[in-house]
């Protein structure tokens, strides 16, 4: 499937190596979007979901603020690999 989103062009990095430096971002453990580089995002960046979306990262952000979930949740560790 990683074919599919590279316009069916093989990535030019390791997609799992840039997946687990992610969600290694301190930003992503605690769920605070806006403390995640942007560097990981495209400038044309659009979440979609079945239920949220289509919603561009500056939204996304402001609103993952708005849910004050890191305030919510202080300890929150995600361990998306372990």
């Amino acid at each position: 499937l990683d074919v599919l989103k590279f316009d069916g062009q093989k990535p030019k990095f390791d997609v799992l190596k840039k997946a687990m430096q992610y969600t290694s971002e301190p930003g992503y453990k605690s769920f605070t979007l806006k403390d995640i580089p942007t560097d990981y995002y495209s400038d044309d960046y659009i979440f979609r979901g079945p239920v949220v979306g289509p919603i561009n990262r500056r939204d996304l952000v402001q609103t993952n603020t708005w849910f004050g979930l890191n305030e919510a949740f202080p300890d929150l560790d995600r361990q998306t690999f372990g």
